[in-house]
């Protein structure tokens, strides 16, 4: 991470969600995310915003060559907003939670399904992200910024003075347990099974096999670092060892035939799932 920026993976992931918007048939919309990166990444989504035949033709030569991660990473993303979509009809009233927000646009896209959005983030990259909404012009006023460095006390005191009476939350975890520890992994699930009141969601994205070579250089080369890494049977496991039982768990070839209607290609399938667990006990 950056002293006051946002993190090059989440600045990377947020192009190729912003990217993935531009393509034909999209089956996540990201609109904001031209509007919340910054230099270099902004410029070729503003460019595509302007020429979309010309971001149609460069969409598809990129998913030819990158390994299908601009999909997964829209896959990922509409595979998310459909669990939280599906969680607001029973329960009309929620508050989301992003836990790790970075520069996620989804207290902004569903806006008119969760009035009320909590955003944890680092202190020194949160400050970034709010100067770039003000100075977009993208209303804020129904989102808590709440700055967490994440040690080990620091998001249960969040969660306590945050996440008040009794009525269900929604959690998104997405793309950061693989850069953590199972140790730190286990504190934030300990807070977050403490606080959030029963029949909550979350809804974590993990790695259920180590990742490839060239995807663990690219992150390296992003000054990031895989640290987790666990299957499908034993993450389920250990969600359940801290009161939240799976309902849902899902990857690249689950998403391909729900949003695409197409088995996965050779390739495609990078490891991470998702995992939709509701708190209970």
């Amino acid at each position: 991470m950056r002293e006051g920026e946002p993190s090059h993976t989440a600045s990377w992931v947020a192009f190729l969600r912003g990217l993935a918007s531009l393509g034909g048939a999209p089956v996540s919309q990201d609109p904001y995310a031209a509007r919340l990166l910054g230099w270099p990444y902004a410029i070729p989504l503003r460019l595509g915003g302007v020429f979309p035949s010309v971001s149609r033709r460069y969409c598809a030569i990129q998913d030819a060559l990158d390994g299908g991660r601009m999909r997964h990473f829209e896959l990922r993303s509409a595979a998310i907003d459909a669990a939280l979509i599906d969680f607001s009809r029973e329960h009309a009233d929620a508050t989301l939670v992003i836990l790790g927000a970075g520069l996620d646009a989804r207290a902004y896209r569903l806006k008119d399904v969760f009035a009320r959005s909590i955003e944890i983030d680092h202190p020194s990259t949160q400050p970034t992200k709010r100067r770039r909404l003000e100075r977009a012009g993208i209303a804020s006023d129904h989102v808590t910024f709440a700055p967490c460095d994440f040690s080990d006390r620091a998001l249960a005191d969040l969660l306590a003075r945050e996440v008040t009476g009794d009525r269900p939350v929604a959690v998104v975890w997405e793309g950061v347990t693989m850069y953590l520890d199972a140790v730190h992994i286990d504190a934030s699930l300990d807070a977050l099974a403490k606080y959030l009141p029963n029949k909550s969601l979350l809804a974590v994205t993990y790695l259920a096999a180590k990742p490839n070579k060239a995807l663990d250089l690219t992150v390296r080369a992003a000054g990031e670092q895989f640290r987790f890494y666990e299957a499908r049977e034993r993450f389920a496991e250990r969600l359940k060892g801290h009161r939240f039982r799976v309902t849902e768990d899902s990857g690249d070839a689950e998403w391909n035939r729900r949003f695409l209607e197409r088995p996965t290609r050779a390739g495609d399938d990078l490891a991470e799932r998702l995992a939709v667990a509701i708190r209970e006990g």
